[in-house]
């Protein structure tokens, strides 16, 4: 029996597959699945897109390495989900790869939501600047090309109005103007996992409102480098759960809200969906 895949689903890839997702056809199979690793460090976030996936038949396991790495000396741990072989993954597989690389296409960004932001956000963003005033966000796109690049930085200026500038080894900066409004629509998700939390700014980590007095960043923009996995540092913060605070929509920036506190939830008021 086919498992198709939900509307979420289809979101969450959008976000992961610009991400730290890939999926592949392995031999002997005619269909494609999806895998995601992780370190230690991002134990519970990697958890959670698991159950985002059991739909679709996913596993969640840790895995050890049996020898040291040569680069570090270091045994390392990580983590990963991954997905039965599936019809359906195989149709996005077809749409993401081309000559066996992943590209960032029109039919994938049909299905890029806030959810997906956040997802992309988690899985290969930081914060650009230790300086408060000039703090934003980066997203270590450099795996994709160009075009994928160019297209992308349009998509999230047509659909939030958030600019961004590419760099030369291909990250993507949110720029300072767009920075609140960026924090705004992907800081709902960060919220409920907190080993994430580090990725934020600090004045808003605790709060619902992007607004208030900025404190001091602590994370270095993230490498494009091949680096081992799980070596961020995760959040000694925690989530205030107990905040009923409503959001405030930014005023110093173009916005349109697409979440609302109800019952103490974050509510898609543009569609039948609530956060996970």
């Amino acid at each position: 029996m086919i498992q198709e895949i939900t509307q979420i689903q289809k979101e969450f890839f959008a976000g992961c597959m610009l991400g730290d997702g890939n999926m592949k056809i392995p031999s002997k199979c005619i269909n494609a699945m999806f895998q995601c690793q992780h370190g230690p460090k991002q134990y519970e976030y990697n958890k959670w897109k698991s159950q985002i996936l059991e739909g679709l038949g996913s596993k969640f396991y840790k895995y050890k390495r049996k020898t040291v790495s040569k680069k570090t000396g270091k045994l390392y741990e990580s983590n990963t989900t991954i997905t039965n072989c599936n019809k359906e993954i195989t149709k996005l597989y077809n749409i993401l790869y081309k000559n066996k690389k992943k590209k960032i296409t029109t039919e994938i960004l049909d299905n890029f939501t806030e959810f997906s932001l956040a997802i992309l956000y988690m899985d290969d963003g930081s914060l650009s600047s230790t300086h408060p005033e000039n703090t934003s966000y980066i997203i270590a796109s450099c795996g994709f090309d160009k075009d994928s690049l160019i297209l992308f930085k349009e998509f999230l200026f047509n659909k939030w109005n958030i600019e961004t500038t590419i760099s030369n080894d291909n990250r993507i900066y949110i720029r300072v103007n767009s920075r609140n409004l960026f924090e705004y629509l992907i800081k709902p998700y960060i919220q409920k996992i907190p080993c994430m939390l580090y990725k934020i700014r600090k004045m808003s980590r605790n709060s619902v409102n992007c607004l208030e007095n900025p404190e001091e960043g602590n994370q270095q923009p993230s490498s494009c480098s091949n680096t081992e996995k799980g070596s961020t540092t995760s959040s000694e913060s925690q989530v205030d759960n107990n905040s009923t605070t409503k959001a405030e929509i930014p005023k110093s920036e173009s916005f349109h809200p697409f979440y609302r506190l109800i019952n103490d939830k974050w509510t898609a008021t543009n569609s039948n969906w609530n956060k996970i």
